[in-house]
């Protein structure tokens, strides 16, 4: 990154940080920036005359989107992150679905050697009936378990991209496994769920409420409605 920025400016001060914290000295007033010295630099003439090579052979920086319709087994993705992360790997985002934490969505966030999972929203197929789902989402209404997936991007240098897949596609539920189901799945260790999970048995407990199954869901009414019990979503 600091090659690329450099080729399109040569004399702007490179500042890095951690979490955007900057002094403002370093940003405001400084009259550092000028248009027309910047515009006249080689990085940018290439850029407008499409005469450069792409970061990707210059650089080698790429990017990638992983994408799967099952979910991480939350043990095997534990000791796959406690190894360390992937060579090459500058930065990583997007969501995932875990198998114990069925219908909470898993985001995830890492940048250099800081990784981070952290409970988001409920999966739609856990929240809204189908008549309220976005337009985007469609696509997922048919599906067993609806709007659940993977959906990771990475960036990096010189990323060994088939090695990633294969890594990641290794802690996905096995056929066997899938087949167990959320009851089953539920029993497995949790990722981002435990404490909130724990937290809201205990206030249940005391007002003598009883506890949602893990595998509750909203009701779901689509065009499959009184089909048969295959075309049921779960």
């Amino acid at each position: 990154l600091k090659g690329i920025f450099q080729k399109l400016n040569p004399g702007a001060l490179l500042v890095e940080s951690q979490f955007g914290v900057v002094s403002p000295s370093l940003l405001l007033n400084t009259r550092r920036f000028d248009m027309e010295t910047a515009s006249m630099a080689p990085g940018w003439l290439a850029e407008l005359q499409s005469s450069h090579k792409p970061e990707t052979e210059e650089y080698g920086i790429s990017s990638f989107i992983y994408r799967a319709d099952r979910p991480f087994h939350p043990r095997r993705l534990d000791r796959m992150l406690r190894r360390g992360f992937f060579a090459g790997v500058l930065r990583s985002k997007g969501f995932m679905w875990s198998a114990s934490d069925h219908n909470v969505v898993v985001e995830w966030s890492q940048a250099g050697l800081a990784m981070n999972l952290k409970p988001g929203p409920k999966w739609l197929k856990a929240s809204l009936p189908l008549s309220e789902w976005p337009e985007a989402a469609a696509q997922y209404k048919e599906k067993q378990y609806g709007d659940r997936r993977q959906e990771l991007v990475f960036i990096g240098a010189s990323m060994k991209e088939a090695e990633i897949r294969a890594t990641l596609d290794r802690v996905l539920l096995t056929t066997k496994e899938f087949s167990l189901g959320p009851k089953t799945w539920s029993r497995w260790m949790k990722l981002v769920t435990e404490e909130v999970d724990s937290e809201k048995t205990d206030k249940r407990q005391k007002s003598g409420l009883k506890r949602k199954k893990p595998e509750d869901e909203v009701p779901q009414h689509s065009n499959h409605e009184g089909h048969g019990a295959d075309c049921q979503h779960t």
